[in-house]
């Protein structure tokens, strides 16, 4: 019975193209498609950029006029009605519209590493279910082999050639393939699970992906050049965030720099007492007399952080592009490497075949028939490993440096 249930699995998430055949498999440009739609991060994201945008558009004017307006009544015949308007002429409004540019260049800056940074996790959870579907593959290659192993030796022992112990043992491993297939079947099930949750994708569609030893590449990511990475490091978005962070701290400590510059007004009045009307004009210059040390250690502290924030912008910038050009080698090694496994692979499917036959005539033990049938599963699954490993860091820094998705 539980090997019935395993089979009706394995119908189930190896050939899910069977149950709906007009479905086309998911392939990671269909991900970034599905994604780009909508998501609530970049929704989020987009509405901080709109918020940042109304902000720029009321910076940068002067102080708004005020009015008083007053009405008396009893012994005292008194009415009093002005309007004041104060004018920065420190260049202050200037100073308040360029910190506001300098936030929404952030927020506009957010919204694009925000966006990188769902289709990543998109894509990762994608491979993560290739690759949990590609070991359920193997183990139900394994368990396959495991029978055939059992089969062999029943047979052998029926016939004198070998012990019963040894029968005993090629039996124990097919039991032990079986359970890894049932693992491997939760495990399938439990990636999918975690990547329709996370792209909002519907349970009423099947989710078919395109099989192969190495997992479907993303057709419009390529790999970087060295000297791509170098021309754009200064215009990643994380590299602007801190740029623009540092400038907006600058910006700020020029504005607390000129909080005792002297301020215009504009006093315009007309009063009434005891029915006599009185009414003019004023104009006027107001500024700190001194300062006792406030507005001046707020200065100091606000440059200070501006000159801070400078610093780490520039560490950031040698750290990331330290860490891509380390990525971008490691690719390179990374496709090398599959490479090699990919031609490991073949030799070690004919010896596992081979094995089988070996074991038959008698011309291995058990255990050298099981060690070249474990070899040859765990070249399977180093090969998905490791092609899985080389497509995310391949994602990754196309995302990064061309940002074209």
């Amino acid at each position: 019975m539980t090997r019935l249930l395993m089979l009706a699995c394995l119908y189930t998430l190896l050939s899910p193209g069977l149950c709906r055949a007009e479905e086309a498999p998911w392939t990671p440009d269909s991900v970034v498609l599905w994604v780009g739609r909508e998501h609530p991060r970049v929704t989020a994201a987009e509405y901080k950029k709109e918020g940042a945008e109304g902000y720029l558009k009321g910076a940068g004017k002067q102080p708004n006029p005020q009015i008083k307006l007053s009405l008396s009544r009893g012994t005292t015949q008194e009415d009093a009605n002005s309007l004041t308007q104060r004018f920065e002429i420190a260049g202050q409004p200037t100073l308040r519209k360029r910190i506001a540019a300098s936030l929404y260049d952030q927020a506009d800056q957010e919204t694009v590493l925000v966006s990188r940074k769902v289709v990543l996790e998109a894509l990762t959870a994608y491979y993560q279910v290739w690759m949990a579907r590609r070991a359920l593959e193997i183990s139900a290659v394994n368990h396959h082999l495991a029978l055939q192993l059992e089969e062999i030796a029943k047979r052998r022992f029926s016939t004198g050639q070998i012990s019963q112990d040894e029968w005993r043992q090629a039996r124990l491993l097919c039991t032990s393939a079986l359970a890894s297939l049932q693992q491997q079947g939760a495990q399938a099930l439990a990636a999918e699970e975690h990547f329709r949750a996370l792209v909002a994708y519907p349970e009423d569609k099947t989710l078919s992906l395109p099989g192969g030893t190495t997992p479907p590449t993303l057709e419009q990511a390529t790999l970087p050049l060295k000297e791509e990475v170098a021309a754009r490091i200064d215009h990643l978005p994380e590299i602007e965030i801190a740029e623009a962070k540092a400038h907006q701290a600058k910006l700020e400590a020029d504005l607390a720099g000129r909080a005792g510059a002297p301020d215009l007004y504009l006093y315009a009045y007309r009063a009434n007492y005891y029915q006599v009307s009185q009414q003019g004009v004023q104009f006027g210059v107001s500024f700190p007399l001194f300062d006792w040390g406030e507005l001046g250690a707020e200065h100091s502290q606000k440059k200070m952080m501006a000159k801070s924030l400078k610093a780490e912008a520039e560490a950031s910038r040698r750290t990331l592009k330290a860490e891509l050009l380390k990525a971008l080698e490691l690719c390179k090694g990374q496709m090398n490497y599959v490479s090699l496994l990919e031609q490991q692979f073949q030799d070690r499917e004919v010896l596992a075949h081979h094995s089988l036959m070996a074991y038959d005539l008698g011309l291995v033990t058990l255990l050298e028939a099981v060690n070249t049938q474990k070899n040859y599963q765990t070249s399977l699954l180093e090969l998905a490993q490791e092609a899985v490993a080389l497509e995310t860091q391949r994602v990754n820094l196309h995302l990064t440096i061309k940002e074209t998705l």
